[in-house]
């Protein structure tokens, strides 16, 4: 099960890419694994264990996204394990953030975390797109809803049980963000929205 996890994870966020950006065992708060990619953008080490990794986050991101990131991220490591079993998307988590990069700039970066069964947290890192050379579909509060809820592997009776609407009404959607993102399938729509930064 964890393997099919780490394979679709990889797929949809490092395009099948099956390495990550950083390793980070959370019973310890020691980051396991930093690769060259991240490096590049912070410009720190990508060799060297960093011990509480917490504060060493502290360091890089930016004042006033960090008490937010902490929140997500305890939320997000705190989730029952036994759900992530049935659910394993639930499994995935995305952040947005303000790193301080290797040029001493404040530059916006989307962290992609997998919580495996050991406890260990990996991530993939990209930089936001800050230019508007490739605007993202122009999508409503209520597709970015839908589509964050299908990212998470929701059908779509579970989501029209949870946004109170009908199942078709979610189809519906899916099938016009589809078009939006000019994707054949699902798991285009979301590789396509991830790419675009809309989820």
């Amino acid at each position: 099960m964890e393997d099919s996890m780490l394979d679709y994870f990889f797929r949809t966020y490092n395009h099948g890419q099956m390495c990550s950006d950083i390793s980070y065992d959370v019973e310890k708060d020691e980051i396991l694994h930093l690769s060259e990619n991240f490096r590049e953008l912070t410009g720190q080490h990508c060799g060297q264990k960093f011990n509480q990794c917490l504060l060493f986050i502290k360091t890089i991101i930016h004042p006033e996204d960090y008490s937010t990131f902490l929140v997500r991220l305890v939320e997000f490591v705190k989730l029952d394990r036994a759900k992530m079993a049935i659910d394993p998307k639930s499994a995935i988590r995305s952040f947005t953030f303000r790193v301080n990069d290797s040029k001493q700039e404040w530059v916006s970066v989307k962290l992609h975390a997998l919580m495996l069964s050991s406890n260990t947290l990996v991530g993939i890192v990209h930089k936001q797109n800050n230019l508007a050379d490739e605007e993202p579909a122009a999508v409503s509060a209520r597709e970015k809803e839908i589509l964050n809820l299908i990212a998470d592997g929701n059908s779509a009776k579970i989501i029209g049980d949870k946004l109170n609407i009908s199942p078709n009404t979610v189809i519906t959607h899916r099938n016009n963000l589809k078009k939006k993102f000019r994707a054949k399938n699902t798991a285009e729509l979301i590789k396509e929205a991830v790419k675009s930064q809309v989820i």
